[in-house]
């Protein structure tokens, strides 16, 4: 599902590969993840999301950058660099 990214985190598509997804830009997310990835606030609302980024466009406005090069990997609370920021309990292992 498309949505925006309103806080940098790392993000697996596949479940193998990780890429940092950068904050005002637009993704596309698997759909398991959107409710929980909502109530973090680190994704916004799709439908929000396009019609901001056809404003931004029509009006020649700022559009998202894609360079992650300064984005660090977030720590959980247990020291495991993998997953991002995201609780245990909103972690799911389903494909």
């Amino acid at each position: 599902m498309l949505v925006k990214i309103l806080k940098a985190f790392p993000y697996s598509a596949d479940g193998m590969r990780t890429r940092a997804l950068v904050a005002e830009s637009l993704e596309d997310v698997r759909d398991e993840l959107i409710i929980g990835l909502m109530e973090e606030g680190y994704v916004g609302d799709p439908d929000q999301a396009v019609a901001q980024s056809n404003v931004e466009a029509s009006s020649g406005g700022a559009q998202p950058t894609s360079d992650v090069s300064g984005v660090a990997p977030i720590e959980l609370d247990d020291g495991d660099k993998s997953g991002g920021s995201i609780p245990k309990s909103k972690r799911s292992l389903k494909a």
